[in-house]
């Protein structure tokens, strides 16, 4: 009976360890397939802030182009409105 319950013993202990075995297999194919939409989402959230940043910008110059234009009375050019919110906002 010793003999017999002993086999048992390693028997439940191999079914245990490749159960752990497997389960951490999954674990880490599921933290693979997890890592991949992470970076995926991440790409399109810096496009997405790229394109509203220059979306920012465009409307900024477009505002102090006339702005500009209604306050001195002076004409400014879209590239020298641009150029000067760039500026603006490189410097926070």
């Amino acid at each position: 009976i010793d003999d017999s319950r002993a086999e048992a013993l390693k028997v439940a202990a191999a079914a245990k360890q490749s159960s752990a075995r497997a389960t951490e297999e999954r674990m880490q194919a599921a933290n693979a397939e997890t890592a991949k939409k992470i970076e995926k989402a991440e790409a399109r959230i810096r496009k997405a802030t790229q394109a509203a940043l220059a979306d920012i910008e465009k409307v900024a110059a477009e505002a102090a182009r006339d702005m500009v234009q209604r306050l001195a009375h002076l004409s400014v050019s879209d590239a020298e409105a641009a150029k000067a919110v760039k500026a603006a906002m490189s410097h926070g």
